[in-house]
């Protein structure tokens, strides 16, 4: 009888070891989302930064082609006309 008791005791000892490597060792559920949280807003921040100078890159273009069409759509002179 008293083997029995040895033998459950180190069976719950056994299961409490293991129930506690499998919450505790590893990688919890919360460290994988605070990592995928940091990594997309990291991402993210980097996305916009780039899409920021891309606009204003883009704005300038269009400044530039602007002042072009302007250029090419200027009034002729008095009693002159545009070729056809």
């Amino acid at each position: 009888m008293k083997k029995l008791i040895v033998i459950l005791v180190l069976l719950l000892v056994a299961a409490g070891a293991a129930i506690w490597y499998l919450k505790f060792a590893g990688v919890t559920h919360e460290d994988i989302y605070d990592a995928v949280t940091a990594e997309s807003a990291k991402v993210q921040s980097v996305v916009d930064d780039r899409y920021q100078k891309l606009d204003r890159k883009l704005d300038r273009i269009e400044s530039k082609l602007d002042k072009l069409l302007e250029i090419a759509n200027r009034p002729l002179p008095d009693g002159m006309q545009r070729a056809e």
